[in-house]
């Protein structure tokens, strides 16, 4: 038996390098299943960087191109360095952070020194990173929601809209505040509006916003969703109070340089859905909205 795979059999402390491909698999497996206390200084090679993203890498965030780009080019330039960062494992073997710095590994050809950690537990993965490198876009994507990016932006809407302070876009919430509200929604409705939403806002040449069209969609179809499937068709068909309403934030695109301001947008179309919900006209003067006025209620 080699010196590696008595290694692999007692306590696991590190990777050998140079070893097969093979018998680097077995030693971080042992340390997958056997977690040791502390973090292990690994040297990790292009293969089996390859290893891990093909076999250990599930659900993880989109990947950022830029980052891999960059990290590359570091270890090509002999430029990184060996911080306090680590690659980390959740209790269930696969990998939970470092995936860009692996890329960037098997990019580049070249093997990197790190820190990686084992038995991190699973459902603190939202949280890692929180901020500009883990957004809540990339959470969905690891906890494979559909349409992570949209779900994610129109669930923030959702929350905003239904807040005290509706008009408050400036409004953050953490990745696990987003997760539980998603988890809380009629999802097989949320979804569709997200996919509707995204639909129409293509359609229309981005008139339409389609996180927060989406979130509007789905509170409205909750309030009535006759009237809700009414007025989602007729943005479809662009016919009718769809076909107004398009019409209105188009020429207030137009007279302000193309942009139309979030909370002036969502409130129009909040009132021209109320017009469907009330059963009466979708008019230039029941949909217009202005910051002198009270935000619409959705209903």
């Amino acid at each position: 038996m080699s010196a590696a795979l008595k290694m692999v059999k007692s306590e696991p402390r590190f990777i050998d390098p140079k070893a097969p491909l093979s018998q680097q698999i077995e030693m971080l497996n042992a340390l997958r299943r056997n977690p040791p206390e502390n973090s292990r200084r690994i040297k990790i090679t292009p293969r089996l960087a390859e290893h891990i993203l093909t076999n250990l890498n599930p659900h993880n965030r989109p990947r950022r191109t830029t980052s891999v780009t960059r990290y590359a080019s570091d270890m090509l330039a002999g430029q990184w360095a060996l911080t306090g960062d680590t690659i980390k494992f959740g209790k269930s073997g696969v990998l939970r952070d470092g995936q860009h710095r692996l890329a960037a590994c098997i990019r580049a050809n070249t093997a990197f020194e790190t820190f990686c950690v084992f038995g991190i537990d699973d459902e603190s993965f939202c949280v890692m990173d929180t901020g500009l490198k883990r957004k809540g876009d990339g959470a969905f994507a690891i906890a494979s929601i559909k349409n992570a990016n949209s779900a994610a932006a129109a669930t923030r809407w959702v929350m905003i809209l239904s807040s005290d302070d509706p008009t408050n876009r400036s409004l953050t919430f953490q990745n696990r505040e987003l997760l539980d509200a998603y988890n809380q929604f009629k999802q097989p409705l949320f979804d569709e509006c997200v996919a509707e939403a995204k639909i129409l806002a293509l359609k229309t040449g981005r008139v339409l916003h389609e996180s927060a069209l989406a979130a509007i969609l789905y509170l409205a179809y909750q309030k009535n969703s006759r009237a809700a499937a009414a007025f989602t068709a007729d943005l479809r068909e662009m016919r009718s109070g769809g076909k107004k309403l398009i019409a209105m934030l188009e020429k207030l695109r137009q007279q302000n340089m193309g942009r139309v301001h979030e909370v002036q947008r969502n409130a129009i179309i909040i009132r021209a859905f109320n017009c469907y919900h009330r059963k009466v006209a979708v008019t230039n003067s029941a949909i217009q909205w202005n910051d002198t006025m009270e935000f619409p209620e959705i209903g």
